[in-house]
């Protein structure tokens, strides 16, 4: 697909991925907007990777992470529940509650409303192509 200036549409969202994540501490919100632009065309395009573009790189798509999140005053119910399943422990350890919730949606159990699930695309940058 052609952009109106001639350039690969893919070529641009690489370049704005590229730029963004150079002033990724000075405009945050401008990175994950080209994060989401790629990660969106590559998930519409059924494709992990696109083309190495001279001058600029690939972007690959890593697979997403789940962060897992819940108000403070639902802590009590979140403690319940993970009561429930054996794993009280985890209440106050972020990476080991979102693994947890991850796998059960990878084993399809569903997960209760008063946990926020929070789901971010990532990509990396390659620079050199490859042999």
């Amino acid at each position: 697909m052609k952009s109106a200036a001639g350039s690969d549409y893919k070529e641009e969202l690489v370049l704005a991925f590229r730029d963004s994540k150079k002033q990724i501490s000075s405009n945050p919100k401008q990175y994950q907007r080209a994060v989401n632009r790629l990660s969106d065309f590559l998930n519409d395009s059924d494709k992990k990777a696109t083309n190495f573009y001279e001058g600029i790189g690939q972007a690959i798509s890593k697979k997403s992470k789940l962060h897992v999140s819940f108000d403070e005053k639902n802590r009590g119910k979140v403690l319940e529940f993970l009561t429930q399943n054996g794993c009280e422990k985890i209440i106050n350890n972020p990476k080991r509650l979102s693994k947890f919730i991850d796998k059960m949606i990878d084993d399809g159990k569903p997960t209760p409303d008063f946990i926020d699930l929070n789901v971010q695309d990532s990509l990396i940058l390659r620079e050199e192509p490859q042999p």
